[in-house]
Formats: structure tokens, sequence, C-alpha cells
């Protein structure tokens, strides 16, 4: 199986490719010693194989079923919760190969579909950061004559009001939550459990999104990005009561493959709002791009996740358009249709 380079996006390495399988439900599954070629057992079944050749995993999809698997791993993650065993997956001149057991198995899974969609965004959380005795990053500035004191605990309260509105309308079929609706205090253990306890309520995946404005010891300094956690993070996503994490011996493993997909999503999921404020207000703002740290509610939220920094309070000219509700609704514009995009994109084998 040969793979395409890296692609370069903004300052961000992708790795990981699509392959869209241009031969649905024709043609023969290729054998090479023993082993099913997992790109021809992809065109054979339709389906569609997003792979990471860095790390050695990858994501198969047909209908409404997903299956994630990696290289040197004999279990694979169905739908994001069920293991299933289909023997060792290798890599052997040049190709990533499975078992004849095991392909037969993921032909049973992607072919045996559901009846109604399986791999949905069950709700998106809005964390409003700061708020409070937290007012978060605070800037004075002279304008019109007058001083001005910013909290950044406002500014990202009143964008995030106005997304989570935009996100209702758009998805009534979602729950859309705001970990606050006002000016309170909240632990960012407290943000974390939120987003955790919604993705057990639902049994569905969630995504978190923290809003925040930004602040310098530079004056100069402005501009809007995104971050995501550093690929190279390890976490626990596996949720506690799922039949994955019943068996020690599993349980990592299947933590791995889970925890690439939630990287992937992130990644994504940062790489498209960035775009969408690029496209909305690229021309009044800077675009700072995506970027890696580990960020407490990130790195806790055991979903895909990202923090947004709309601005920099700290910068007089930023500030003017930061105290604009115009210009924040513009911003809530940008992050809902970013959104709905990384949305369709995660669902759209249920409409295949």
């Amino acid at each position: 199986m040969a793979f395409a380079g890296p692609l370069r996006r903004g300052r961000r390495l992708f790795a990981a490719i699509l392959i869209q399988a241009a031969i649905a439900g024709s043609g023969t599954t290729a054998a090479v010693a023993d082993g099913v070629d997992l790109l021809q057992l992809a065109e054979e079944l339709g389906a569609v194989l997003e792979w990471n050749p860095v790390r050695q995993l990858g994501v198969l999809a047909a209908g409404n079923r997903r299956v994630a698997l990696r290289v040197g791993t004999p279990w694979v993650l169905v739908d994001g919760s069920e293991p299933l065993f289909v023997g060792d997956v290798v890599r052997r001149a040049g190709a990533v190969e499975i078992p004849a057991m095991g392909a037969d198995e993921l032909r049973r899974v992607l072919q045996e579909g559901t009846g109604h969609p399986v791999h949905r965004i069950g709700a998106i959380l809005i964390d409003p950061g700061h708020g409070g005795k937290d007012p978060g990053a605070v800037a004075n500035h002279v304008m019109d004559g007058r001083e001005v004191t910013m909290l950044e605990k406002d500014i990202v309260l009143e964008t995030s009001i106005v997304l989570h509105r935009l996100l209702r309308e758009g998805f009534p079929d979602k729950r859309v939550v705001l970990s606050r609706t006002d000016d309170r205090y909240l632990t960012l253990e407290e943000r974390t459990l939120l987003a955790n306890n919604l993705l057990n309520e639902t049994g569905a995946p969630v995504i978190f999104i923290s809003i925040h404005a930004n602040a310098s010891l530079s004056k100069v300094a402005r501009g809007f990005e995104v971050w995501h956690l550093p690929e190279n993070h390890r976490r626990d996503v596996i949720l506690p009561d799922s039949s994955a994490a019943k068996s020690r011996e599993l349980a990592p493993i299947l933590n791995s493959v889970q925890e690439e997909e939630f990287t992937r999503d992130s990644q994504l999921l940062a790489h498209t709002i960035i775009d969408h404020f690029q496209h909305r207000v690229g021309d009044r703002s800077i675009n700072r791009g995506v970027h890696e740290e580990s960020w407490f509610v990130v790195r806790n939220a055991k979903m895909p996740a990202v923090l947004v920094e709309l601005g920099f309070a700290t910068n007089k000219r930023e500030a003017k358009l930061l105290l604009d509700p115009d210009y924040l609704r513009t911003l809530a514009e940008a992050i809902y249709s970013a959104v709905a995009a990384f949305v369709t994109t995660y669902e759209e084998s249920d409409s295949r």
C-alpha cells in the first residue's frame, strides 16, 4: 500500500491522508502472504480509509460504521466503543495487511450497518473561559477620550452566547451546552467534569470548544489563533464504564486507538476554525495559526477539544474590535460555520 507524503497546512504538519475507494462492491480482495491488503479491502467495501503513516493508525469507514485500527495491535475499536479481535495488523512490503479471519470480521461489521446513524456528534459544549472572581485578561485603553477597561470574561461570554444560539438553531437534534451563562466562577475541574458527564449522558461523541481572549506584554501583539493538544501527549480517553475499559490488557491498546481519533479530530476542528476566521475577519485581524499546548481543559476532556483565542485584549486596535458586538457576532458565526463543516465531515459516512 503506497501512502502519499505529508501535507502542510499553515504551521501544522498533516500526515493523515484520505483515500476514497473508487470501486464500491466490486472486485476481489488481494491476499499477500496469508494477509489481506487493507487498501484493497477498503476498495472492495466501497469504504473510506484515513491513515496516519507516522503513528501507524487508521480509520476505516463504510455506511454508518467506523473501525479504528493500529499496526501491531490485534484489536480494533468499532464505532468508538466496542473492541473486536481481528488478529495482528502488520506492515509488509509497503502494504498494511490484516489476517484473513480479521478481514472477514471487518466485512461483517462494515456491511451490516444498523439501520440508523451511529457515528454522530451527540453534543457540543461551549466553554467561555474565566468568570466571576477570575476576570481573565484585563486591559485598559483610552478610546475616544475616555478610559475603557476590558475584561476577557465578558468578551468570551458574549461571543459564546451568540455561538450557543447559532448552534442550537442549526443543530436542533444535538445538545448544545454552555458551561456558564452568566458571570460565575467555574474551576477548570468543573468545566472538564461537565464535558465528560455530558459524554456519559448522551452516549455519543461530544465536541469541546473553550473560548478565550489573549493578552501579551507586547502591545503590538494581535490576532486570532486556535490550540489543540500536542500529538505526542498521552491521556486516558476510554470511559471507565465502557466495555473497552473492562479488560486491563485491552484498555491501553484501545485507549491509544481512540486517542488517535480524538487527536485527529481535534486537529481537523482547529484548522477548520482558523480557516473560517481567516475568511471572515482575516482583513481586520492577523491569522496566528494553529498551535499545540497541553491546556488543562483540553487535555482533561475525553473528546475532540480545542481552545480558541479570539484576539488580544492588550492591543488597542484589536481591543476596539473585541468591544464591538457586531465583530464578536462575526467571530461567533465563523466558529459556527467551522463546527458545521466539521460535523458534516464527521458524520458524512451516515449519508453514504
